[in-house]
């Protein structure tokens, strides 16, 4: 049941759309930097992409910057859609569904931060993974799926930081834009 919403407050699209390049310049340049990375040697990988990857430094500064400017813009369009009251118009399953992307959110920026393989990021790998432990029956599963840090090294919280990415830009995509499947005459050029 959706209730009509009292604010005046409208949700600026400019934001929106800030949020939403920036997310597709983080996944671009994520691609990118995708290719000349070795989840088995996280460090020398890293090294290597700014040191001999032509403009190898480039992207990832590029890929960094546009990844916190995501973050930033995310929690930014949570506080204008709550202060707008935008779920008033929205069903309850429907809003947390939404509300579900800003942890996935930050745990796609931790596991990017962790998956650089430097020491700061190892420890802080191994510091989640035994705070995910303590977790009373999802502590095992959660940690099987987005770390397992000391038993496999970098390659989950990778693949977590790969593919949650690339899934929550599409669903995102999704929802915000309403794509709709076309009918197979609209798509036909004759």
């Amino acid at each position: 049941m959706r209730a009509e919403s009292s604010s005046k407050y409208r949700v600026n699209p400019r934001i929106a759309w800030g949020l939403s390049a920036s997310f597709l310049v983080a996944i671009v340049t994520g691609i990118v930097l995708a290719y000349p990375f070795d989840e088995a040697q996280p460090l020398l990988s890293t090294v290597g992409i700014e040191n001999v990857v032509p403009f190898g430094w480039f992207f990832r500064r590029l890929h960094y910057w546009s990844g916190f400017f995501t973050l930033v813009l995310l929690f930014y369009h949570v506080v204008e859609t709550l202060v707008a009251e935008g779920y008033r118009r929205r069903d309850w399953l429907r809003w947390l569904a939404l509300c579900v992307t800003i942890p996935i959110m930050i745990l796609i920026v931790f596991t990017g931060y962790v998956i650089r393989g430097d020491e700061t990021g190892r420890f802080a790998g191994y510091i989640a993974e035994s705070l995910i432990l303590k977790i009373p029956l999802l502590g095992p599963p959660l940690n099987a799926v987005l770390f397992m840090i000391q038993d496999s090294g970098v390659h989950r919280a990778y693949l977590f930081h790969f593919y949650a990415s690339l899934v929550l830009f599409f669903v995102s995509g999704i929802w915000h834009f309403r794509l709709r499947r076309l009918p197979i005459e609209d798509l036909l050029v004759w």
